[in-house]
């Protein structure tokens, strides 16, 4: 399995180690309601632990977003589809760590 370090947040080398329990996002795919932003259902489970949450339908940005206004430390965001994984890109930046 690899991993790539997503390039619009901020980079692990600067945050530092997480040590925090992964928790399944809800929404799975992590993201934006009728285009308005707003915390995960979860948000509760995900503050101060990572989010993992499922590529696709929506940006990267709006997945982060999301984790962040849930109070995530950070967000591994899994390929669901078959191929090497891909750097996350966007628009904005993000003051956690993602993969």
């Amino acid at each position: 399995m690899a991993a790539v370090e997503g390039g619009i947040n901020t980079s692990i080398v600067d945050i530092g180690t997480i040590d925090e329990a992964l928790v399944v996002a809800q929404p799975s795919f992590g993201c934006f309601v009728d285009g308005v932003s707003g915390p995960l259902d979860n948000a509760a489970a995900v503050s101060g632990k990572i989010a993992l949450i499922s590529r696709g339908d929506c940006a990267f940005a709006e997945k982060l977003e999301r984790a962040r206004l849930a109070g995530a430390k950070g967000v591994v965001v899994y390929n669901n589809r078959i191929g090497n994984p891909i750097v996350m890109g966007g628009s904005g930046t993000f003051d956690i760590a993602a993969f």
